[in-house]
């Protein structure tokens, strides 16, 4: 019989930023390379939760518990991008290491912020427009068919035609206007 691999001290403390099933999928593997897991999620039943060497149950917006987490371990990193980064930019500011960068989840954030930076990276990417204002005349002067997406979470809608009208109907919110529903 095999037996477990066992350290006298963790090789790393790891902190997740959320504890669905991509951290629960990662703590098998950390914990033979000898990693100690700590989750932060909103849900003390969430799928980490009963695994993880430690679990703290707060809001991924609250910055005590943000700040709780990343002072704990020696890195912090996400397993859903729906954090409060202005507090986890200070932190970083301060010498904590948090990967990837806030900055980086900040621009993943926006949907509009998102499209810029990847149009600016030379990354192919379906034809898109700001839509501050959703409005049919903004809907169908882009063009159809398209995809109408919340900049910031929020579902998105496919907007080919409305039903015997032949006019699209413009979601509400800010957003952006993208074509296709597979492109980036």
């Amino acid at each position: 019989m095999k037996r477990p691999m066992t350290r006298p001290f963790p090789t790393a403390k790891i902190g997740f930023l959320g504890g669905g099933q991509l951290v629960r999928m990662t703590l098998p593997a950390a914990a033979r390379l000898g990693c100690e897991i700590h989750v932060l999620d909103p849900d003390p039943q969430c799928p980490a939760s009963a695994l993880a060497h430690r679990f703290s149950c707060g809001a991924l917006d609250d910055p005590a518990a943000l700040r709780a987490l990343v002072e704990a371990n020696d890195v912090t990193t996400y397993e859903i991008e729906a954090v409060d980064t202005t507090t986890l930019l200070t932190l970083e500011a301060e010498g904590h290491c948090i990967l990837p960068s806030p900055r980086t989840v900040a621009t993943i954030q926006d949907k509009l912020k998102q499209k810029e930076a990847f149009a600016e990276a030379g990354l192919a990417t379906a034809p898109f427009v700001p839509c501050d204002e959703p409005s049919v005349d903004a809907l169908l002067a882009f063009g159809a068919p398209l995809v109408q997406k919340a900049r910031r979470g929020g579902p998105r809608r496919f907007l080919p035609r409305a039903r015997g009208h032949g006019r699209p109907h413009p979601a509400r919110g800010n957003g952006v206007l993208s074509r296709g529903g597979n492109g980036l």
